[in-house]
């Protein structure tokens, strides 16, 4: 049987970052990923001649994670931040509300909606990391906000925002 120093789970971005720091280090790494494709959440699918990104596909010029990677002598291409975009739902396609004047005015949410979103937002910018550190994040969301729409809007949010 191999025995192995350092097992990672998961073979996503980080994972696989983890796993390259260790195996530099000169540790026995073993990565183990449940899917039948490497790379994580950060992929695009094709459906019906539609693209559709599963998960982060952001690299910020200023961010750690460019940082990190150039460290394992990677040089991948990266932007800076660009505000704006669409916010695409059920009920239609609108301009993303990137600021709390953009909130205020955006037709994709009702006022409740508009309400809870930006106190969720206010209760963010003020977590304790303490208080949060035994819930996933989909539990705090659940947590933190009723309303189906302002949850959907906050896991894209993250989900775009969870690569430096």
């Amino acid at each position: 049987m191999e025995r192995w120093d350092v097992t990672v789970i998961g073979g996503g971005l980080a994972g696989l970052t983890a796993a390259v720091f260790c195996a530099k280090q000169g540790l026995r790494t073993l990565v183990l990923e449940q899917s039948s494709r490497w790379g994580g959440r950060g992929v695009t699918d094709e459906r019906e001649g539609c693209l559709f990104n599963l998960g982060p596909h952001a690299l910020y010029s200023k961010g750690q994670g460019l940082q990190t990677l150039r460290e394992l002598g990677l040089d991948p291409d990266a932007g800076d931040v660009v505000l704006g975009g669409r916010l695409v739902t059920t009920g239609g396609v609108y301009s993303l509300p990137v600021s709390a004047l953009e909130l205020l005015k955006t037709t994709a949410f009702s006022v409740r909606e508009k309400i809870e979103l930006a106190r969720v937002l206010t209760k963010i910018s003020k977590a304790v990391p303490r208080v949060c550190r035994d819930l996933t994040l989909a539990e705090w969301v659940d947590k933190n906000a009723r309303h189906e729409n302002v949850r959907k809007f906050l896991h894209s949010l993250f989900r775009l925002g969870s690569i430096a």
